[in-house]
């Protein structure tokens, strides 16, 4: 795994600004006849989940659960990018009980209309804030067939 850090700050302000890529290795790489996106996010953090350019999740400060097939149409045998855009971290925001992060990000691949789990995995994504950061943009890259 390669991880390329470009840190961005304001020296005006007390909050941290971050912007990452991360390329990150499929758990499975061979194709798949469906495509699903898997999002959970904890209370008090804010931004936005785009698949190669588009919008797939929009999250406020309340926790948020989404499970669609948006990653169908969007998912392309090659350079795929998941980027998370976090516009605001609370100061106390939590990990998830389960999940351990403040974001995840999974995407299912299966040859058959069966419902998600942890097996149908492909690329999992746990994210969490760095001390005293509120803001960022990390686009993870990774190679699919499709």
């Amino acid at each position: 795994m390669i991880v390329i850090f470009f840190p961005v700050t304001n020296s005006f302000s007390q909050t941290q600004n971050t912007s990452e890529i991360i390329e990150i290795t499929p758990i499975k790489t061979e194709p798949f006849k469906y495509y699903q996106l898997e999002a959970k996010t904890t209370e008090g953090v804010e931004g936005k989940i785009y698949l190669n350019g588009k919008k797939l999740h929009e999250f406020e400060k309340s926790a948020s659960q989404v499970s669609n097939n948006k990653a169908q149409k969007l998912i392309k045998s090659g350079t795929n990018e998941i980027v998370l855009k976090i516009s605001s971290v609370d100061e106390n925001v939590e990990k998830g009980y389960f999940s351990k992060c403040v974001v995840f990000i999974a995407i299912h691949g299966v040859n058959e209309k069966i419902f998600p789990s942890k097996e149908t995995q492909i690329i999992h994504i746990k994210w969490n804030p760095k001390k005293d950061q509120k803001k960022g943009v990390i686009k993870y890259v990774f190679e699919l067939k499709r």
